[in-house]
């Protein structure tokens, strides 16, 4: 637990004692508040009726400069005046001579007390999480005000803020209502003279600024009522304060738990990080030592050469880390979900040695790994699954890549294909012994798809199903229109070199204005992706390192719905900013 404890002098741990219902507490540590990192605010609120006019005035405005300057420099102070209504001098600034500047200026006075409307005013100068205190000074009661003294408290209250309330002794002056005043906001009512003013506010000057934040260990049960006393050398004193209950944030309806709470969450966190790099590394290592093992086993029973080719293309598969537990799940999964055949044709496509299953394993791991990265990172039950959810994707994003990445290269190999086609054509050779030529000397990846082509024709496929089945494999409309001249030319005669060169031309042509666009386009498509991925890399990191500031977001109706008017908008702009920069050729 930490208390915050004003004190009129320099303290040493030693200085100050805690007690609990009477029982002493364990002091962990005492430091100055402001060098805890919290900021202190202080709101000069000054009645200038006409009741002050003259030396009470002089010596008020004396009295606020001597309390200015004996603030540390890291207290900011705001100044207001009131009298027919609240006028604010300075506003929240750590500039202390702007605000002696200001208080030279303070010199006219007006009719009316508006005391209410200038406590509500002087709690609005106020923002952001600091300490928030204002001192008021008045001789008189509340003239004329809009709001009564319950609704300025409700103001005061609503900002966090303690009033040390000034009253100047006088025939007008509510010493009552300045008491409810302070005591409901947790401030102090100080009656005076003229003459105590500075005494008055130099005190009030060091016990602001020399406040410290004590941090205890407590023993109070969750929920009770205890009485917190703290003993210092200027004195002590009593608070009756409600502990909180230790229960995880999150079990209030609508706000939004986190995964790591307390000692336990602790616990429970680096348990389930080493629970994760265990099986990560038994997943990894594990499978590196099965599939030697099995390799092994081939070898000592003299495996036929297809199962040697097999087991080498599971050691070289990018999924071959996967548990086969899970590589079994997946392949249910996929199954299930009705995308495995559209998934197998794509990793088809793709060139890649990897079943669908492995694929969806793949993406439990990724997706169980995000979810605990999100929760280390985030500690937010929201954000979590989000991040595991990307983690789920990356093996489809690879997958994706790596299709892309093939189909571009087969486009580029096409029409060096089509002129070796031509040329062996010329040269007296058949259409097979042409085909044949290709996948010798074509490379990866058009080669082997050719020479597939080649072996299903050795095996009595036709002509057209095998070309067919290339085309259909590939997929671009390029490999389609080649694949259809040579099946009409087969068809109904002609000369297939000529025919193969103007298509090889064509494609050739039809690349470089391709490539063109695309270098013209460059940067277009960057700044799409960068303007895409900023405002969710951006939220990522504010949600990183200030939690509480991006929470607001999804747990109220403002933020619901800036949430879904930002994602409406997102939509749309995207695919705006993708039909612009696409341009088809």
């Amino acid at each position: 637990m930490s208390v915050t404890v004003a004190v009129g002098a320099e303290v040493s741990q030693g200085d100050i004692r805690v007690t609990e219902n009477g029982s002493p507490s364990t002091i962990i540590t005492i430091r100055p508040l402001l060098e805890t990192g919290r900021r202190v605010d202080v709101v000069l609120a000054i009645d200038t009726s006409r009741s002050v006019a003259g030396a009470p005035l002089t010596q008020a405005v004396a009295a606020a400069q001597l309390f200015v300057r004996s603030l540390p420099a890291g207290v900011s102070v705001g100044v207001l005046t009131f009298s027919n209504k609240p006028r604010v001098l300075v506003p929240m600034t750590g500039d202390h001579e702007s605000v002696l500047s200001s208080l030279d200026s303070v010199t006219r006075t007006q009719p009316g007390t508006k005391l209410y409307d200038g406590v509500a005013a002087a709690a609005a100068m106020f923002s952001g999480p600091a300490q928030h205190n204002i001192v008021l000074l008045t001789d008189g009661t509340d003239v004329g005000s809009a709001l009564s003294l319950d609704q300025a408290i409700k103001a005061v209250s609503k900002v966090s803020a303690a009033v040390f309330s000034v009253g100047l002794q006088g025939s007008h002056t509510d010493f009552a209502g300045l008491n409810k005043l302070s005591e409901a906001t947790g401030g102090k009512l100080q009656a005076a003279s003229t003459a105590d003013l500075a005494r008055l506010y130099q005190n009030l000057g060091t016990q602001l600024g020399r406040q410290y934040l004590v941090l205890y260990r407590s023993k109070g049960p969750a929920g009770a009522q205890v009485t917190i006393g703290l003993t210092t050398p200027a004195g002590q004193d009593l608070s009756i304060v409600l502990m909180p209950r230790l229960s995880a944030p999150g079990s209030t309806p609508g706000e939004p738990g986190r995964l790591l709470f307390g000692v336990w969450g602790l616990a429970i966190t680096l348990s389930l990080s080493f629970l994760a790099a265990f099986l990560l590394s038994t997943m990894i290592f594990g499978a590196r030592y099965r599939s030697r093992r099995d390799r092994e086993l081939a070898v000592r029973l003299s495996a036929p050469k297809w199962a040697q080719e097999e087991g080498k293309r599971q050691q070289e598969s990018p999924a071959a880390w996967v548990p086969g537990s899970l590589v079994q799940l997946g392949e249910v999964v996929a199954e299930a979900s009705g995308f495995k055949s559209s998934l197998d044709r794509k990793l088809e496509r793709a060139g890649l040695p990897v079943t669908p299953g492995e694929v969806v394993g793949a993406a439990i791991v990724t997706g169980l790994l995000g979810i605990v990265i999100g929760g280390l990172l985030f500690r937010s039950l929201l954000i979590a699954p989000i991040v595991g959810v990307l983690g789920a994707a990356l093996p489809f994003l690879f997958v994706q890549r790596k299709l892309r990445k093939r189909l571009d290269m087969l486009q580029s190999q096409l029409p060096d294909v089509l002129m070796i086609l031509a040329s062996s054509m010329r040269a007296g050779h058949s259409f097979q012994q042409a085909l044949d030529a290709v996948a010798q000397e074509i490379g990866e990846p058009g080669g082997p798809e050719f020479a597939r082509v080649v072996t299903e024709i050795r095996l009595g496929r036709p002509f057209d199903e095998a070309l067919n089945a290339l085309a259909e494999r590939v997929g671009t409309e390029e490999f389609k229109w080649a694949i259809m001249g040579v099946n009409v030319q087969r068809e109904i005669g002609g000369n297939l070199a000529e025919i193969l060169d103007t298509l090889s031309e064509t494609v050739r042509e039809r690349d470089a204005v391709r490539r063109q666009v695309q270098v013209l386009s460059a940067e277009g498509r960057l700044s799409v992706k960068i303007l895409i991925a900023m405002p969710f890399l951006m939220a990522l990191y504010l949600a990183w390192i200030n939690g509480d500031y991006m929470r607001l977001l999804w747990t109220t109706r403002p933020g619901i719905i800036f949430l879904v008017t930002g994602a409406v908008l997102m939509v749309v702009g995207t695919i705006w900013a993708r039909k612009t920069v696409k341009i088809d050729v």
